[in-house]
């Protein structure tokens, strides 16, 4: 009991102390009596209170066995994790170099496919050079001044080809065959990828290269080889530009220009040399002005004219002399209006006709003359349609044919011949679709 509260005991105690010695010794005993029931009741009590203490010991070491347990079983549950994981981890690493093995190995296999078909496409390119040279030793009629803007002189050859174009929808990849004997078109080999505003230019006495163009989402660094003898194409050297509406002539016997065209971004002042022996590109001089859809030709063995084209602000009249021995431009005459798209051939040894294009605002019908004495431009008679983008063939020497365009309106399947000795077009065979943009060539 707490100091100053009024147990038995203490009342005892109290009144003992008050009363006789006779009776005190009584109630000593009485007190003794109690203190012993007092320590029993509290050894009881200690020992029920050990008891308990005991019971929530033994309680806690249970609880602390059973989370030291937990905690064991936790760090097994993660050791096993982890072992998969490493396990997982080593498979996937296992996994990933047989795929990287195996990738290897397929670009090794590709690179070896790649080195093998680039083999074989040089033995094609050196087997047609062979077929060109053996030509040539056969001596067949070089068609060389037909394709370099000179009159054809030779009748005994019965086709002219008509390459790519677009006829509103896309870019073609067809060609025709025209027989020179019925002025009629028929279908001829097909070429890698469709091309408008393509140039052409002979590679030796039978082949012909077809450079760059649009295939209808870009411009073209590619080229292709056509042989007109076994009717085949096969793909060429790249340029090192892509080039659309670009315009390519011969330099000599051992090499050929292209000048001008567009790269997607903007028109051309570049030009490339095409070494005929390595098939390789290399960088030409650049002209004075950017010329997209210019056109060329050979006028001797000095001097080649590049005239017209657009320099990206306006369509151009005037034209740039080439000269052949110093491969530097100079200022060539004017013609007498603007003249993007147009073509050209060359009427005898001592004219050029320009035919067509667009001057800014609408397609052309009229044509030009350039006198190669006076280097002066005169009008020329008109066609009979307005053409700009149209391509033009000699077919013999009093006899030119133009083929395709557009006119302001439509893309054409008509064509047009020039009478040369009467200066009058009258006309022509038409294409079995529209093209403008196209190119063309006389077959030998």
């Amino acid at each position: 009991p707490a100091f100053g509260s009024s147990s038995p005991a203490t009342a005892v105690m109290r009144t003992s102390l008050r009363e006789p010695p006779g009776k005190r010794g009584v109630q000593e005993r009485s007190v003794d009596d109690i203190l012993v029931k007092v320590r029993e009741a509290a050894r009881s009590h200690i020992s029920a209170l050990r008891d308990h203490v005991n019971a929530g010991i033994e309680a806690l070491e249970r609880a602390e066995a059973a989370v030291f347990a937990a905690a064991e079983r936790v760090r097994g549950d993660r050791r096993a994790i982890a072992e998969e994981q490493s396990a997982a981890f080593q498979a996937i690493a296992a996994e990933r170099a047989s795929c990287e093995a195996q990738l290897a190995q397929q670009r090794k296999e590709i690179e070896l496919e790649r080195a093998k078909l680039q083999k074989e496409r040089s033995n094609l390119l050196c087997n047609g050079a062979q077929r060109g040279k053996c030509y040539a030793d056969r001596k067949v009629p070089s068609p060389l001044p037909c394709l370099l803007g000179q009159p054809a002189r030779y009748t005994s050859m019965p086709r002219a080809m008509v390459l790519g174009g677009f006829d509103g929808d896309k870019d073609h990849s067809s060609t025709e065959v025209l027989n020179l004997k019925n002025m009629e078109f028929s279908p001829g080999p097909k070429l890698c990828v469709g091309r408008s505003g393509c140039a052409t230019a002979l590679l030796d006495a039978v082949r012909v290269l077809i450079i760059g163009g649009f295939d209808g989402s870009r411009s073209l660094e590619t080229t292709e080889i056509f042989n007109p003898v076994d009717m085949t194409v096969l793909p060429g050297p790249c340029m090192g530009t892509c080039r659309n509406a670009c315009a390519a002539v011969r330099l000599d016997d051992n090499n050929l220009i292209v000048l001008g065209g567009s790269d997607d971004s903007g028109e051309l002042n570049t030009t490339e040399i095409l070494d005929l022996g390595t098939l390789s590109f290399r960088p030409g001089p650049s002209m004075s002005s950017r010329r997209n859809a210019c056109s060329a030709a050979r006028l001797d063995e000095g001097r080649i004219l590049v005239f017209g084209g657009s320099d990206g602000s306006s369509d151009l009249d005037t034209s740039e002399l080439l000269s052949i021995e110093t491969m530097t431009f100079s200022a060539g005459p004017r013609m007498s209006t603007c003249r993007n798209f147009c073509s050209s051939c060359a009427l005898g040894d001592n004219k050029l006709m320009i035919f067509g294009g667009s001057d800014g605002s609408c397609s052309l019908d009229t044509t030009e003359l350039l006198d190669l004495k006076t280097m002066l431009f005169s009008a020329g008679p008109r066609m009979d349609t307005c053409r700009s983008g149209s391509a033009t063939i000699v077919l013999d020497p009093g006899c030119v044919l133009v083929v395709g365009g557009f006119d302001g309106t439509s893309h054409l399947h008509a064509s047009e011949v020039l009478d040369v000795g009467k200066m009058v077009f009258r006309p022509g065979p038409r294409t079995s679709i529209p093209r403008s943009g196209c190119a063309a060539l006389r077959c030998f």
